[in-house]
Formats: structure tokens, C-alpha cells, sequence
């Protein structure tokens, strides 16, 4: 599956973003937000996401087991840069 997810177009704190991207990741096809721009089944069991947040744009390439640990700590702890709490 390839994804795009684009934080810079939701206004949720930090912390509801994490959860909302943790149910998408243990359900793909059961999630319909703004941020996901791009949704491509390819039915690869590697996820191959691009997140963007701030003005920052990283790639993940999740096996079925980092999907479940990213779930569980939230997407923040794997990226590079700290994302904002808040959104404006």
C-alpha cells in the first residue's frame, strides 16, 4: 500500500493526530481523512508512507510489524524533526 499523509492540512493537536494515524495504520480501508492525499492498494503488505508535517517530508517503508509499533508509539517518535503540538 502507498500512502500519503499531509499533517499541514488537519488542525488536531499532536497527540489526536498520533491516534487518528494509529487507527488508520490498523485499518486502512476503515479511515477517510483530509490529510490522507494519496491512498494506493497495491496489496504489498509493506506500507510505503510519505508523512508530511511542518515543513518537513519523510518516507517509511513499514513492514506489518513497524506498523504496529508505530501504532502504539505514535508516528512522532520516528521522525527527524520534533513536530508542533499545535496546529494553526
Amino acid at each position: 500500500m502507498k500512502v500519503t499523509i499531509d499533517r499541514n492540512l488537519c488542525t488536531h493537536v499532536l497527540p489526536e493526530c498520533e491516534r487518528c494515524f494509529a487507527r488508520f495504520v490498523r485499518n486502512p480501508q476503515g479511515e477517510d481523512r483530509l490529510c490522507i492525499t494519496k491512498y494506493v492498494e497495491d496489496d504489498d503488505p509493506i506500507l510505503y508512507l510519505t508523512l508530511k508535517y511542518d515543513q518537513e517530508e519523510e518516507e517509511f517503508a513499514l513492514t506489518p510489524e513497524e506498523r504496529a509499533l508505530i501504532a502504539t508509539d505514535g508516528w512522532s517518535q520516528f521522525v527527524h524533526v520534533q513536530p508542533k503540538f499545535y496546529r494553526a
